[in-house]
Order: structure tokens, then sequence, then C-alpha cells
């Protein structure tokens, strides 16, 4: 179906300091969504957002921060 990895920020990482800074989670609560990609199969069933579901409700994370890079 997919895959989804989900990071702990690290120090230089921008985007998860800004986004605890904006959202009020303490760093370490952070996920930082490195992949996230979809078999082209199981495209437009939604699968994306279970994948995204699953890493945004991991436990001891109350936050998930996330960008694209292209």
């Amino acid at each position: 179906m997919g895959h989804v990895a989900v990071n702990s920020p690290q120090p230089e990482d921008e985007v998860a300091r800004l986004w605890s800074e904006k959202s009020g989670a303490e760093t370490p609560q952070v996920g930082v969504l490195a992949r996230l990609f979809v078999a082209s199969d199981a495209r437009k069933g939604s699968s994306g957002q279970y994948l995204m579901d699953a890493a945004v409700s991991m436990p001891g994370r109350t936050s998930c921060a996330w960008y694209l890079r292209y």
C-alpha cells in the first residue's frame, strides 16, 4: 500500500523549531514527516490519508510538522 516515516527533529531543523513555537508542542513531542509514498495501484483510495493519520497519532507525539522537498 505505502510507507510513512517519522523522524525526531534534528537541532538544525528550522521547520520543527518554528512548528514547536507556533503549536506550543515541546520539540521532543514533534515528529518530522520524512517520507510518504503510496503504491500507484493504491492511490485514490485514501491510502495517503490513512498513513498521515497513523503518523500524526504516533504514541509520544502530540504534533507533526512536515514540508515538501523537491
